[in-house]
Order: C-alpha cells, then structure tokens, then sequence
C-alpha cells in the first residue's frame, strides 16, 4: 500500500471517528439523559468515561489535520467535478485521446474514488438541497453512516485478509442471491403481500436505473452503479410501510 492510500485511510478512520463521537453526543443530550438514563448504557461507567477520554484526545490531535486533509480533498473534488462535467468524452472533441480516462487516473484521484470520499461529498451536497433542515439533517448522517459501514468492511478487509472471515462485497445480485439463501422466520414466497412488495420495487427499479454500457470507463461504471443502488434504495424506502405493517 502507497502512502497516499495509507494517508487517506488514515483520514477516513479520523471522520468516522468524529462521526461515532459526535453521533453519542446528539444521543446522549438528546434521548439518553432527557429520557432513558443519566448514566451510561451498554457499557460500565467508567469505561464508558475511558473510552469518551481517549477519544477526545485522539481527536484533539488528530482533527487539525483532517481539517488539512478535507481542504485538499475539496480542492481535489472540485477538479473531479470540472473533468466529469466539462473534459469531453472521448471522440472528435478529443482527437479520440482518452482525456477523462486519463484525468482521472492521476492520484489521488482514484483512491478518493475508490474509497467513497467523492460519494460522500456528492451526498452532502444532494442533501443540501433538501427543502428542510430536518431533512438534510437525516440525509447528512445517513451518508456518513454509508461511508463509515463502507469503508470499516474495507479496512477489516485489509486487516483481515489472511483469515477466513467473509465480507459482503459482492455486487448487488450477487447479495440479492445470499440473502434468499438465507432462512427467515417469515416465508416471504408464500405471503402475498411480500410478493406484490418485491413486484413493485423490481418495477421501480427497472423504470429508474441506467444501462451499463461495455465501452464505458471504470469511472463511468462505477458512478452508474452508484447511480443504480441510490434508486434501488429509493425504491425500497417507498415500499417500507408496507414492510413495517407485515413486521
């Protein structure tokens, strides 16, 4: 692994971190102590107190550099931006010369890609466009916990890929096919509702997604497969009452 690759994990374990951290705060200020209980939950006190204590002081040192590192990524995502939506695609503009293609591939473009930083920023600025606070306000974390689930499975895989532990990377068919293999205490098949459920989404979903094309770049197909899953995940969350009034 290059160090620009270890330098943005690096910086992606700091976000997340301020993620989980500031995420307990919102809980505890908000549920915990109005509601639940003054004292910590799930955890003993003073462990609780420990851990709250070598957090802080991660951060401490560590966010003055991520504050560093986000300025470059703004700068590097903005490039990104103006080569997607300005460069030409190839053709007769350019001389039949792979200028996106090529653009694209200089580091550390291609890292930031790869491990969700520009997803991320493309959330946050959807979700900015959301006509209320509360809204944006559950996209925004929404995306980070996207983020931060993505690329924990990512780091563990690294870590832990000399063992025989397996992790759900495959792609979206390849998951739709474990998760029927699975047992369920619900017999999905021969309830109706569930049927009509699944027939409305493979609906949605065929009416709304784009075609991936064999002359297509990585970058392209990974933006339409981006692309793809964000209207599978639409499609399921118009369908969600109707799982909670079976549940």
């Amino acid at each position: 692994m290059d160090f620009i690759n270890i330098t943005i994990i690096i910086s992606i374990v700091l976000i997340i971190l301020n993620f989980v951290f500031f995420s307990v705060i919102i809980f505890d200020t908000l549920i915990r102590i109005p509601f639940i209980s003054s004292e910590p939950i799930f955890v003993p006190p003073a462990f609780r107190k420990n851990i709250d204590s070598d957090v802080r002081t991660t951060l401490n040192y560590g966010n003055p550099i991520l504050i560093l590192f986000i300025i470059f990524y703004i700068i590097f995502y903005i490039i990104y931006l103006i080569i997607l939506n300005i460069i030409p695609d190839t053709g007769f503009p350019t001389f039949f010369i792979p200028l996106k293609e090529l653009l694209l591939k200089i580091p550390p473009l291609p890292s930031l890609i790869e491990y969700g930083v520009f997803k991320l920023f493309d959330s946050i600025l959807d979700a900015l466009k959301l006509s209320t606070s509360f809204n944006r306000f559950i996209k925004i974390n929404l995306s980070f916990m996207n983020f931060s689930r993505d690329n924990i499975k990512n780091i563990l895989k690294m870590i832990l890929k000399d063992t025989d532990i397996e992790f759900d990377f495959g792609d979206e068919e390849e998951k739709e096919k474990s998760n029927k293999e699975k047992p369920s205490k619900i017999n999905k098949e021969e309830n109706p509702i569930y049927r009509q459920i699944d027939k409305d989404v493979n609906i949605c979903y065929l009416n709304n997604k784009k075609m991936i094309d064999a002359g297509m770049s990585e970058v392209d197909k990974k933006y339409t497969e981006y692309a793809n899953y964000k209207e599978l995940i639409k499609c399921k969350a118009n369908s969600i009452g109707k799982y909670i009034r079976i549940i």
